[in-house]
């Protein structure tokens, strides 16, 4: 949306349109914000959006993995959106719909806060989910549920520290 928008104002004061398109093919997001990156240990590829999360960026994110075409499934590891105050695990809860909905095939998620989205696609009952109350506890474990032509959307608030498992699912020290 954001490129978009940069992309019309530009054409608007009359940058020709061949500047522009080498402009947007080479913006590269910063780390955490929504890069893709391809595993160096297996035939998949990530998502790394975890930089930070509220209600809003995490279903933008959601619709963003959901228009990706992918070989394989398409997979979530959702760290808690952290300071959301008193509201924070109906707000978790609320993903439900925008992951059931939104063609994730396998959801992951990470952290006490989370654990309320997690029981809410459980009661729907349509994908598979798991849970962990720690994102570390994910260590050494996400990579044997990736199999090729899988990406998998990694996003959460930077209190979660889920670069840590960007870093192994990409094959990354």
């Amino acid at each position: 949306t954001n490129a978009t928008a940069v992309a019309a104002l530009c054409h608007h004061l009359g940058v020709d349109a061949t500047i522009i398109q080498a402009g947007l093919n080479d913006f590269q997001p910063p780390a955490g914000r929504g890069a893709p990156l391809a595993s160096t240990i297996g035939a998949w590829q990530v998502i790394d959006d975890c930089y930070n999360a509220n209600p809003g960026s995490m279903r933008a994110a959601l619709h963003n993995l959901a228009a990706k075409n992918a070989p394989g499934r398409k997979l979530a590891l959702l760290g808690d959106m952290l300071e959301l105050g008193e509201t924070g695990p109906q707000l978790h809860a609320q993903l439900a719909d925008d992951i059931i909905n939104g063609g994730v095939d396998q959801l992951f998620t990470a952290g006490p806060l989370m654990a309320n989205l997690h029981q809410a696609v459980l009661q729907r009952g349509s994908i598979p989910c798991h849970h962990q109350d720690d994102p570390a506890q994910w260590c050494g474990q996400l990579v044997h549920h990736l199999k090729e032509g899988d990406i998998i959307l990694v996003k959460g608030s930077r209190g979660m520290r889920l670069e840590r498992l960007v870093r192994e699912i990409i094959g990354s020290s």
